[in-house]
């Protein structure tokens, strides 16, 4: 990077305007609208997802992605919410997925055209949802963290799209 270090002070400037309703807010930037709508404790204590609605392009951030991402995180960071997780995808589902034609995340590659984007979004959204309820169910039954790791069978709908051959289709 660059040759010595830097002369300045270290830190970070305060937000001068925060997105914080967690049904949506619009900015427009540079004269381009974007609509975000704020998803904290789902892949991270402060996350956000956004569209651009003059180019029907959705930015899912790491709240949707072509894999399962860890619920329980390994590293140390916060535990995500399954159910928040399922929720705030919902709503983008209900926000923009009548218009949207390419998806994009911060890690995965692009889908493009609606329906296939709705398909991929409501196959997240439930199973993030259906990993929380069931965990909280055998939870509620007594079992151990462990136990249920290894109790936990997706249905036939979602293990259909969650293997290896069905990831690399879409």
């Amino acid at each position: 990077m660059g040759q010595t270090t830097s002369t300045g002070l270290p830190g970070i400037l305060d937000g001068t305007d925060v997105i914080k309703k967690l049904d949506g807010e619009s900015r427009v930037i540079d004269g381009v609208t974007v609509e975000f709508i704020y998803t904290p404790e789902s892949e991270a204590p402060a996350e956000m997802m956004f569209y651009f609605p003059q180019f029907k392009a959705f930015c899912q951030a790491e709240d949707i992605s072509h894999t399962l991402h860890n619920l329980y995180t390994l590293r140390g960071a916060k535990v995500r919410n399954g159910q928040k997780w399922s929720e705030y995808i919902d709503l983008a589902i209900q926000k923009w997925g009548g218009d949207v034609e390419v998806s994009f995340g911060s890690h995965h590659w692009p889908t493009w055209g609606k329906d296939t984007i709705n398909a991929y979004w409501k196959s997240q959204r439930d199973l993030y949802r259906f990993i929380h309820d069931q965990t909280l169910r055998l939870a509620n039954n007594g079992y151990t963290p462990l136990e249920i790791a290894n109790m936990i069978k997706l249905p036939e709908s979602l293990i259909s799209i969650f293997t290896i051959g069905a990831i690399t289709d879409r």
